[in-house]
């Protein structure tokens, strides 16, 4: 596997279904758009403390 299709990943957001390509420094994405699937993970986890 090429580095560059080590970088295709699939979105671990639950629901979310997209694949995306880490530009990442360190290649530790874990999210397709931190604006919505980071966020929502974010807000859950928030509340579920609280």
């Amino acid at each position: 596997m090429t580095g560059r299709a080590r970088r295709l990943k699939p979105c671990t957001a639950p629901g979310c279904r997209w694949l995306f390509y880490d530009r990442s420094p360190a290649g530790n994405s874990v999210w397709c758009n931190m604006d919505i699937c980071g966020a929502r993970h974010k807000m859950r986890a928030y509340r579920s403390r609280h």
